[in-house]
Formats: C-alpha cells, structure tokens, sequence
C-alpha cells in the first residue's frame, strides 16, 4: 500500500474515477432497492395467468396507504391488516374489484407509526392464495412529508461522500498517494449531511432527531455515527500532518460497508401501546370503522 504517486497518471485516474462511479452507484441502488420501504415486488398465478404486484411500504401521514392487487374477476379479494408491533386484532376489509385491479386502503397512521398486512385471495368465498406467499406480512411506515430543503441537500452530501471516499480508497488500490483535501472535502461533507441535514430529515419524517445509540437501535443513524468516527481518524492525522494513508484506506471499508446496509433498517417505531390514544383520534376511528 506503500506509493509516492509519482507515476499515477491522467489515464489512470480517469479511469479509478469510473470505477468510483460504478461503485457509488451500484451501492446506492442496492441500499435503496433492498431497504425494508421500498415496495414489495411478486408475483401469482392462477390457472394459466400469471398477475404480478407491487405494494408500497412507505406511505405518508397526508393519505390512507392504498392496497392495490392485479387479479382475476373470477375471484375475490380481501386485505388484512393490523398496527405494528402489536396482538391487536386484525381488520379485514374488503378489496373491490374494477378495471383488473382489486384495491382497498389502510388508515392513516401516526409519523413512524407501521401496520402489518397480507391480502387473500377467494374463490367463491374460499380462500384459495395468500400474497405474499411466503406467509410473512408486508410491513409498512408511515412518514411525514420532508421539505426539499432538507431532504436534497442530505442526499447530495451522502452521495458525495461515498463518491469521494470510493474514489481515495480505489485510488490507494491503484498506487496513488493520499489528498488532504478530498478527505477533509469528506470528513466535512459527513458532518454536514449526516449529523446536521440528517437529523433535520429524521424529526421532519419521524419527529425525532436521533433515533440511534444510545436512543435507540436506528440503523441509519449508526451507520451515520460509525462513518463519521471512521473519517475522524484520517481527518485528524491531516490536521497534524502526518501520514494517513492506512487509515484512509480502513475508513473507505468501512463506508463502503456502511453504504451497503440497506437504507432504513431497523428506523423509529410509534409504540402504539404507549400512546394508544392515537385510536381516540376522530379521522382514524372513522377510517378504521368504514
């Protein structure tokens, strides 16, 4: 990992800077496709059809979370639902069938706050398909809406950051020596779009500002904090000028894990028991008893 840089030309950084790109890209999509908000896709057959889904997981506090179901008019449908993490008892609402589409809808529920729910499929009131057809339930939370603002500048210095460390880290691997800028350039970005816009989207979406340790178990907010200690070290070694190059590379791994964890695991909760007078609320009593 020992290099002066000296013969790292333009064609070489050229092409560790689409490597860089690739990698930030490629990590973006797959923390984003795999988090637990991003719609559940599938599909069912029945007799020679087959009837793909997509059923969202991150609905907002502004509107019911609306079911929809591609199907047969042969059969019936029915969405069953329930808050979650709770042993209340389940709602089954009826899904009516127009234009090949089945479609019922889920109450608005509290910032942070989930429900659990499946649909079963009948036939001549006979249930006949679960979907999902693994037997798990679909989990979705609701959020509240997150001004532009706050949400486009968090995401801008994300992205950078990972593109920035991507590209230090692939540089070492390819024989370059360290850039003081690029990792104060990351250590700065870091501070600014995780500890100041990310928590201003957190309380915005969640109202909470931190929801990880010692608060809580929000992944996103710890992976935030291990990013950040990550970049301190090499960050600090440039402040004092001296070598950092080890360090660098180790907090490149380590953001590159970081930005491979799936986006929103393990994200705030609304504990229903604790504040069960979300049911005495008019609109949700009403939408629950349509």
């Amino acid at each position: 990992m020992k290099s002066n840089g000296k013969n790292f030309g333009k064609s070489k950084g050229f092409l560790v800077w689409c490597l860089a790109v690739v990698l930030s890209l490629s990590s973006a999509i797959f923390q984003r496709v795999t988090g637990p908000t991003h719609p559940l896709r599938g599909s069912y057959q029945i007799g020679d059809q087959v009837f793909r889904y997509r059923l969202r997981r991150n609905p907002v506090t502004t509107a019911p979370l609306t079911v929809r179901l591609s199907g047969p008019d042969t059969h019936q449908a029915h969405l069953i639902w329930r808050e979650y993490p709770t042993e209340r008892p389940w709602q089954t609402v009826n899904m009516p069938y127009s234009d090949g589409v089945f479609e019922a809808e889920i109450p608005v529920q509290p910032a942070a706050g989930k429900v659990e729910f499946h649909i079963q499929l009948l036939s001549d009131s006979h249930p006949v398909l679960r979907i999902p057809q693994t037997g798990q339930n679909v989990i979705a939370r609701y959020k509240d809406d997150v001004p532009g603002w706050a949400l486009i500048p968090h995401i801008i210095f994300m992205f950078a950051v990972m593109l920035a460390s991507n590209r230090l880290g692939l540089g070492i691997l390819f024989g370059e020596r360290t850039r003081p800028r690029m990792i104060v350039f990351i250590f700065a970005s870091l501070v600014i779009g995780a500890l100041v816009f990310g928590p201003i989207v957190q309380n915005y979406a969640f109202g909470a500002y931190w929801t990880g340790w010692p608060l809580g178990t929000d992944l996103t907010d710890n992976k935030s904090a291990i990013a950040v200690l990550a970049w301190l070290i090499p960050f600090v070694f440039v402040l004092r000028k001296k070598p950092c190059r080890k360090s660098v590379f180790a907090a490149f791994l380590i953001t590159l894990i970081v930005y491979f964890i799936p986006h929103s695991l393990l994200g705030s909760e609304y504990d229903y028991y604790k504040n069960d007078s979300v049911n005495n609320r008019p609109e949700y009593t009403r939408l629950i008893n349509q």
